[in-house]
């Protein structure tokens, strides 16, 4: 069965061997707007694409060994030693090389001395903060510089690190720009930038980067701020619930980017597409909000409620989450009036959670064993396949009852 999984982040790599079956031929849409961590520092020399949700999804795929080993090795927070680690990494005389194919270490290797020969090119302006740096962050931004495009960087790390053919790895945007988030709150505020929106940064010094980059000087200040420094254990609510979110760029101005035309494809030629667990409004919506989604997804729409809330989701209800989903995939068709019927077709939740009013409505509902905000892997694979191979379909909903 073909399914199309969206969802970026850690949360989905946590229940990513329920989707490895071999029932099933998966695609993963990721978004490539988080502008936190080390990917900040990546952002701010070479602008781009964020690379830090899809890396992580790749590490998550390979098989354990030297490979995923390198991909998934992180430098140093101190920034000496991080600097001195890296280029020993560039040398090829570093430990995390050993074990790795001669054939395959030197494709690799070949791409940190192309990131590496591009920091040096800059150095002379500013310096590269190598703190906590994720070396497979490094290496895939060198083959995306190479190549010109990330989706080339992405499937040159899937046939080189041989994962399963039946997975497949997207960027829900393929270009050289930088893709940025904003939410508009309840109360009419804006916070512009997923780590703000997610995870607030602990480092709010300027980057500077107005030095050698005269646009940069003119962008927000949101987007200016480094973003090294921020806490994901951090978890204070929002001021208020988050009304929508929105694709900006440098200055804050809203924007419409469309669904990369690969990804579309996958969603015409797929069953069924999955929201999986993680962050709905900075992991999951801004693949839904991309422009010609709505179009392109199948007719069978499930959703994975998360096990707990965050600082994003805080007081929301199981039908909060479809009502915000429906919201998005309008918005992906450009249409200024939200449907009457929903796009979800299925919900798999927590047992013990309340989701009677949207059963009640329709919508079909199957239960998984969800202790401590963690699925329980077989569980969680006993009910998506219920869900996807049941062939009985209900009737949908209106959104008035949900409202």
């Amino acid at each position: 069965m073909r399914i199309v999984v969206i969802g970026g982040g850690t949360a989905t790599n946590a229940i990513a061997p329920v989707f490895a079956e071999s029932v099933y031929e998966v695609t993963y849409i990721l978004p490539i707007s988080d502008n936190g961590g080390s990917t900040s520092e990546i952002l701010r020399f070479f602008g781009g694409p964020a690379i830090g949700d899809l890396r992580s999804r790749l590490v998550r795929l390979i098989e354990v060994g030297p490979l995923r080993k390198l991909l998934g090795y992180r430098l140093s927070d101190n920034d000496t030693v991080a600097a001195n680690d890296w280029s020993l990494i560039v040398a090829g005389s570093h430990e995390i090389w050993t074990d790795i194919e001669p054939q395959i270490r030197e494709m690799y290797r070949a791409f940190a001395i192309y990131i590496h020969s591009e920091l040096l090119k800059k150095s002379a302006i500013r310096k590269f903060d190598f703190r906590n740096a994720s070396v497979g962050n490094l290496i895939l931004s060198g083959a995306r510089l190479f190549f010109g495009s990330l989706d080339s960087a992405v499937e040159f790390v899937l046939r080189t690190a041989r994962v399963q053919p039946n997975m497949t790895v997207i960027p829900c945007i393929n270009n050289n720009q930088t893709s940025n988030i904003a939410a508009v709150l309840a109360n009419g505020s804006v916070v512009i930038g997923q780590t703000e929106i997610s995870h607030p940064t602990l480092d709010t010094k300027p980057t500077n980067q107005a030095e050698d980059n005269l646009e940069f000087s003119f962008a927000h200040p949101s987007l200016q701020a480094s973003q090294i420094s921020f806490s994901k254990s951090e978890n204070a609510p929002l001021p208020c619930p988050i009304d929508r979110v929105f694709y900006v760029n440098l200055y804050g101005n809203e924007i419409k980017p469309s669904l990369y035309a690969r990804a579309q494809n996958e969603l015409q030629t797929s069953e069924a597409v999955i929201c999986s667990i993680g962050s709905l409004y900075t992991s999951i919506i801004p693949v839904l909000i991309l422009q010609k989604f709505g179009f392109c997804a199948p007719s069978q729409f499930v959703l994975i409620l998360n096990g707990t809330s965050d600082r994003e989701t805080e007081g929301m209800k199981p039908e909060d989450f479809i009502v915000a989903i429906n919201r998005a995939i309008a918005y992906s068709k450009n249409v200024l009036l939200v449907p009457q019927k929903p796009v979800v077709t299925d919900v798999i939740y927590p047992s013990g959670k309340d989701v009677s009013v949207i059963s009640e409505a329709g919508i079909n509902v199957f239960p998984a064993e969800c202790a401590h905000g963690e699925y329980n892997l077989e569980s969680l694979s006993s009910a998506l396949k219920l869900c996807l191979f049941e062939k009985k379909r209900t009737g949908l909903i209106s959104m008035s009852d949900l409202s």
